[in-house]
């Protein structure tokens, strides 16, 4: 069991840091490329072949990586989570969701 927490951990903390910038952080822009955060995804399947897990808990830490990578680029297209000069090349946009948001205009 273990070993199977040391292997999720990297992608789960990778889909918590975007689930809490879109949630909690009011702006939409950051300093690195957000695509950076799907190493840890590979860093966790990674983990979990070296580790020689079974292929039931192998699955579960593939799905986490792939919602964790999917979490990625839905809050990019989306525009809550873009790297600085993107936003900028992009006009600025406002969030779409979570702290900051603008509410809809009545």
């Amino acid at each position: 069991m273990i070993r199977f927490a040391i292997s999720v951990l990297p992608a789960l903390v990778s889909l918590l840091f975007v689930a809490y910038r879109v949630l909690y952080v009011p702006v939409n822009h950051t300093g690195f490329t957000p695509h950076y955060l799907d190493i840890f995804s590979i860093a966790s399947v990674l983990l979990a072949l070296l580790l020689k897990l079974s292929r039931s808990h192998l699955w579960l830490i593939a799905i986490v990586a792939a919602l964790n990578t999917a979490a990625i680029v839905w809050a990019i297209d989306s525009y809550n989570l873009m790297e600085y000069e993107d936003w900028i090349k992009r006009g600025m946009p406002e969030k779409t969701i979570g702290a900051g948001a603008q509410s809809p205009k009545q």
